[in-house]
Order: C-alpha cells, then structure tokens, then sequence
C-alpha cells in the first residue's frame, strides 16, 4: 500500500507570458509537503503582485508542483527552455525566487535559451544561482541582477546597454587551474549598489560607444565591491577588475577579504574621471603589484584608503597602493587626490603610496592622512615627471626615511611628521606652510635647476641636521630662500647656493652655515643663546637685526660666535643689530670684510673681534654701543692677532653711542 501512496510535493513554480511579450518565471520551496491545491507563499502573495503589474496571458501559464530533487530541477530547466523554445524576440525574462534562502541552480543551457528568447533580463533569485559559459548570449538591451549568485564557467562575455545589481555574487563553477573570465561590453551604464566576486575572476567591463556623444554617456557607477576568496589560479600579473573606456567610473568602496593575495586589484584605462570614495584591505599576504593600476586616466580621486596590517602580515618589498603606468599622450594631462587616509604598515616591509612609471603627471593633492612605518609616498623613476605636489594636514611617522623627489613644485601644509630617519625633498620649489618636523635629518635639494625657490611659514623643524643645498647655483638672485617665523631646533643648519632671508625665525642651533653668494638676511630674528656655543657661519653679506635670547644669569659666558667670510664683496660693508637680553653671553666676531655692528644691550667687555689675514678693503669698522656707554675706558678685545692687522679707537657720539672703529694698517 506505501507505494500507491502519492510523493508529496515541496516545490512548487510558474511560468508566464505577458501580453507585452514578457517571460516571468517564480518558484518556491516550501518546509512541508504541499500538494496541488494548496496555496503557498507564491499564491498568497507573489502571484497577486505579478497579475497587478503584468498583463498576464493565463492560457499560456505553466504551473508545477514537484518534490524537491535533482531529477525534478532538472525538469524545471527542461520546462523553460520548452516554453523559450516557441517564444522568439520577446521583450524580457524575469525570475523571482519566493523562498530566498532557497538555493537552487538555473543550468547553462537554460540561461542560453532565455537570453536567446528575450532582449532584457531580471534576476532577483536570493541564493539560488544562474550558471554561464563561453556560449554567445546576443546583444541585451539591459541585464539586472537584483539578487542572486553568477556562476563563471570558463569565460562568459555579454553585450548589453545596461547592467544593474542590487546584491549580486559573482563566483566560479569549476574551480581549475584555468581563471574565470567575465566580459561586460556596455553601450550605456554599468551600475549597482554590492557586488562580490571570487578573486580568480577576472572581470573586464569595455565600453563599446562608437561616437563621442555615447563615450559621454557612458557611466560605471557601483555603490561597493568585493573581492573574495582564496585564489587557485598562479595569474598574479592580471588585475581582478578592469575599466576601460568610460567618461566617468565612480566606486562607492571596493573591499578586497584578508585571504586574497593577489596585488593586482583594479585597472583603469581610456577614462576622463575615475572615483572611489573608499578602499578597505586586511591584509595577510600581498603579492607583487598595485591595488589600482592606472593608465589613460585624466582624473583621480580616491578617499579614504584603510590598509589594515597584522602582527603577522607579509607584504613583497616595494607594493604599491597606486601605480600611473607609462603613457606616451603628451596631451593628457592627469591629476590625483586622496584623501583621508590611514596606512600603519607593521611588516618591516616597504609600501609605496603613488608609484608612476614614464609617464609624466600634472599635479597630486594629498589630504589628511596617516601613514606610518616604512612607507614611501611618491616612488618615480628618471623618466617621469611630477609638476605639482600638495600634502596638507596629514601626519606621517616612520623608522626609516621618508622620501619626495624628482617633482618640480611641492606644497607641505601642517604636516606633522615623525620620522627616526631624513626627510628626502628634491625639487626646485618648495613651500611648506605650518606643521611639525621631528626628524632624524631634513634635506632638500635642488636637483641642479636654473631656478629654485625655498619657502618656509611657520614650521618647527626638531632634527639633528638641516641641509637646504643648491650646487649648481651661478647666481642666487634666482635662488631664494624664505624663512618666516619658524622655529629651527638642530646640532647643524646648513644653507647652500640660496639667497636667504628669515623674518622672526627662532634659531636653537649649535652650527648655522649660510653660504650665499649675494646677502644673508635677518628681520628681528631670535637667537637661543642657552647652548654653550653658537657659530654662525656667513658666506655671503650680512644684514638684518638679531635677537640673543637668554632664559637666566646661567647663560652668562655662553659664546655666541659670528663668522662673515665674504668671498664676493657684494656689499661694501655689513650692517646688522645685535640685542642682548638679561644675560651676557661672550660675542665672538671675526670678518674678512667691513662691518657696522650695532649693540643693544650688551656689554663691551664681553665682545671679541677679529679680522682674517685675506682682508682687502679700505674701509673702517664700527661696532657701536647704543644708548648706556658710561666712559670711553669700556674697550673690546682684539683677537686671533688681528692688532697686526688693525688698529682700534673710540669715542663718544652726540647720543652718548660709545663707537668703535678698526682700521686696516
């Protein structure tokens, strides 16, 4: 008697066909058995819906109730490829899952005879999965996956006018060791709002306008993507996802999971603006390569970068996050902005920031950012050219150094940077506009160029040693350095082949070299005399007003040494204004050329003077008490023999001025 009974039914499917030549498909799997007359979610709710929104022709209609297995799946593909097989050029195919969470797999062959049927397809499936492979699936007007899973075999491509996804993963269905490709060739758009694919495929989405009108039209707009999975295919070299030839291509996030590892994430050619507003990366092993490889791009504009590294990450020395690729389009003038970034590699490992390769890029705007241990944020090679480079408000802290160079014009806007080792600039024009420089050495250079120009706005620069050279200079008219008030804290501070002028610059420096080959100038500049030495070196003229700043009597004795070796005469003498504070520190002044010195609080006793043997000129040297000379017995002391050289005499001016003069003999 058991085998008369009938086998109960747990699923249950429609087929349609509207009278606007529409092919809508619904199924639905049921936890209990079922059987022809009772109603299921599809009935209560999914038909009433479909019948309000469609002219649906109820003599066409297939409806099936059937135990949950292979066997009878297998004649539900069979069923709607029937019904495609006598329904050419319709309109569009949708498929509707009414449980979900149900999965269940459309066949290849399927799939083929809808596409083959219609000109538009709607999948909202929720798990269950449509399967394709290297089959031509014609031209498609649009192509929109609300849910469901994409199965891969091999290499699909498709033509279509639009595609849409809701909430679409795109996986493999034979995972061999020969990658998954999937095709897009779009007329129109490419958008969606989450879209997740295993890491082996390679995706590629081409624009196929053939007129300039359509190329503007073109637009790949995706809310977030997702690459996922551990790869099986050793293709390493080739990008997961590539853009090519769209007006605009903008990402809301892509995310890549912590077990990929592949370094080639994204490529982007042939656009006029490329956006993501969020990358997020775990990372656990990074391969060779360059999360976005960038080509004929016009626009960049990347937020919010956030490389997550681990205790136990690995990375291959030198990745790279952006990489401009060698372009020989003189005419394309390219550009890149990031912004809110966080970057803390704790491999030991170096990751480069922007990478370009022969190719030459128009400027780079880098905004609020941190980046932290051995990171390096722009590497170029000798064939590539930066023009502009603006950094602001970002902070930067590192072990090792921290490298800009070969880019003609940077831009430092309140930095804070942290750095053990240098701070390598090598560019022509420098502007650095507030922040903090705690750094092991800070250097620029001016990579041999006909002009150059140094300007620093209130900066703090704490660092061993600071080194601003110019080799190549002929004349330093043409090379300007401009300090306003910051604050130099170093052992050494060097000026070479610039013409430098500061304005309420706070020096604390034990050794200040200034070579110049026209005139060094200090506006009311201050001087830290709290060190037990200070030499400042002049290779050029002197002029300006200089401060002596001493925090107590402790300071008393501290030298204060001032050395002009004039090589060139550009001034026939060197005027400048030494003001003493509460202290008294020891003045040492030794020159081989006329100077006028004027004292402002300060004692002559403690003044020294010397002349070099190489001095030429004619003319007298003053150095001038001002203001509180009590007798002509206060005297200065001539040193280093320099009384074989000149002769000394003073007297008393109508401001009561006690005035020094030395004279050449």
């Amino acid at each position: 008697m058991e085998l008369l009974k009938k086998i109960p039914y747990n699923f249950r499917y429609y087929i349609f066909t509207t009278r606007k030549k529409q092919i809508i498909i619904v199924f639905a799997h049921s936890n209990t058995d079922i059987d022809d007359n009772t109603p299921t979610i599809l009935e209560t709710s999914y038909i009433p819906i479909l019948k309000s929104s469609y002219d649906i022709d109820d003599s066409q209609t297939i409806k099936v109730s059937c135990k949950d297995d292979e066997l009878m799946i297998n004649d539900f593909n069979n069923d709607i490829r029937k019904y495609c097989a006598s329904r050419q050029n319709f309109q569009e195919f949708r498929i509707y899952s009414g449980s979900p969470e149900y999965k269940m797999m459309f066949e290849e062959l399927t799939i083929r005879a809808l596409f083959k049927s219609c000109k538009s397809a709607y999948f909202e499936i929720g798990n269950s999965v449509f399967r394709t492979g290297k089959e031509d699936y014609g031209q498609l007007k649009k192509l929109d996956v609300k849910s469901g899973t994409w199965f891969i075999d091999q290499e699909s491509t498709f033509y279509v006018d639009e595609f849409h996804a809701t909430d679409v993963i795109i996986d493999c269905y034979n995972r061999k060791d020969t990658p998954s490709i999937l095709n897009f060739v779009v007329r129109d758009s490419f958008k969606g709002i989450r879209m997740m694919i295993y890491s082996t495929i390679q995706m590629v989405i081409l624009n196929s306008s053939k007129t300039q009108e359509q190329f503007l039209n073109g637009k790949i707009n995706f809310a977030y993507v997702k690459v996922f999975g551990e790869e099986f295919v050793n293709d390493n070299e080739q990008p997961r996802i590539e853009f090519r030839g769209f007006e605009k291509v903008s990402l809301g996030c892509i995310e890549v999971s912590e077990e990929v590892k592949y370094g080639n994430i994204l490529y982007v050619d042939n656009l006029t603006k490329f956006t993501v507003m969020r990358i997020k990366r775990r990372i656990a092993q990074i391969d060779k390569g360059s999360f976005i490889q960038i080509d004929r791009v016009g626009s960049v504009n990347i937020t919010d970068i956030r490389y997550v590294f681990t205790n136990n990450s690995t990375l291959v020395p030198g990745a790279a996050i952006i990489t401009f690729l060698h372009n020989d389009d003189d005419k394309l003038e390219r550009s890149l902005n990031i912004y809110n970034t966080t970057v803390q590699n704790t491999t030991g490992n170096l990751l480069v920031i922007v990478r370009v390769v022969k190719t030459n890029i128009k400027k780079i705007y880098i905004s609020k950012c941190f980046l932290s241990n051995d990171i390096q944020m722009v590497d170029k090679d000798e064939e590539s050219k930066v023009t502009k480079f603006n950094y602001n408000e970002c902070n930067f802290s590192s072990t090792g150094d921290f490298v800009l160079s070969n880019i003609i014009s940077i831009s430092l806007n309140n930095m804070q940077f942290d750095v053990q080792g240098a701070l390598k600039i090598t560019c022509p024009f420098v502007t650095i506009n507030g922040g903090t420089y705690n750094v092991k050495k800070f250097l620029i250079d001016n990579k041999d160029e006909i002009v150059s120009k140094v300007v620093m706005n209130n900066v703090l620069i704490d660092s061993e040693e600071v080194n601003i050279n110019n080799t190549k200079a002929i004349n330093d008219e043409d090379f300007i350095f401009y300090d306003n008030d910051c604050t130099i804290k170093a052992d050494k501070y060097t000026i070479n082949g610039y013409k430098p002028s500061f304005n309420r610059t706070v020096f604390k420096c034990k050794i200040i070299n200034l070579n110049s080959l026209t005139v060094v100038t200090f506006s009311n500049c201050n001087f830290d005399i709290s060190l037990k030495e200070t030499l400042i070196n002049i290779y050029g003229s002197l002029a300006g007003v200089m401060n002596l700043l001493s925090h107590s009597n402790d300071d008393n004795g501290n030298k204060f040494r001032i050395n002009i070796q004039d090589k060139n005469f550009y001034r026939n003498i060197n005027m400048f204004e030494l003001h003493g504070t509460i202290g008294l520190p020891e003045l040492n002044l030794t020159t081989n050329t006329p100077i006028k010195v004027e004292l402002h609080n300060m004692d002559p006793e403690y003044v020294y003077f010397a002349y070099t043997d190489k001095i030429e000129s004619l003319q007298k040297s003053k150095i001038i008490h001002k203001f509180n000379a009590l007798s002509l017995n206060e005297n200065i002391k001539v040193i280093n023999n320099s009384e074989k050289l000149c002769s000394i005499s003073n007297y008393m001016n109508e401001e009561r001025d006690l005035v020094f003069e030395i004279e050449k003999k």
